[in-house]
């Protein structure tokens, strides 16, 4: 699993939590319709996948060469290792979070593999192949979204006259 979290401003986001609790539905329906899907869509177009495997595979320990032949690797019926062909699903399992109450954005990819890929305990062929740690791309569309959630804000306020 690999997750970035971002907390937005305390001050910013207290007066926030007054328009919530002002304009509580105005304020979850824009905040999950527009900030959350607008996070996801920029997220999706961080997610992309590298370039083919690059040879020779430089593996970060035996253990993890030993790990990945007896279980990951499979077999044809002469006993030849068959190619690992990647699904495609390796960013299905990612996930954008926004809890109300702490005003914590979260994006998380719940794929059991993902901390050997892009996360802390990346593997050295999945850097070679061109895996990138997507949190700093996460970091610069969060801090958007405070913008984002900040201009909303003053919306509300004035549209409902909460001023």
């Amino acid at each position: 699993m690999f997750t970035f979290d971002f907390d937005l401003d305390h001050d910013i986001m207290e007066a926030w939590k007054d328009a919530i609790i002002q304009a509580p539905q105005t304020t979850r329906v824009f905040i999950e319709g527009t900030i959350v899907g607008d996070v996801n869509r920029k997220v999706r177009l961080v997610n992309v996948y590298p370039g083919p495997v690059k040879y020779p595979i430089e593996w970060t320990s035996e253990r993890q060469r030993r790990y990945y032949f007896a279980v990951v690797a499979e077999y044809d019926s002469d006993g030849n290792v068959i190619a690992y062909q990647r699904s495609g699903t390796f960013f299905d399992d990612v996930d954008v979070f926004f809890n109300p109450d702490t005003f914590n954005l979260n994006i998380t990819n719940n794929n059991p593999v993902a901390r050997y890929v892009i996360g802390d305990n990346q593997q050295k062929f999945h850097k070679n192949t061109g895996w990138e740690d997507p949190s700093e791309q996460y970091l610069d569309i969060l801090l958007e979204a405070q913008d984002d959630i900040v201009e909303a804000w003053i919306v509300i306020i004035d549209w409902k006259g909460l001023a």
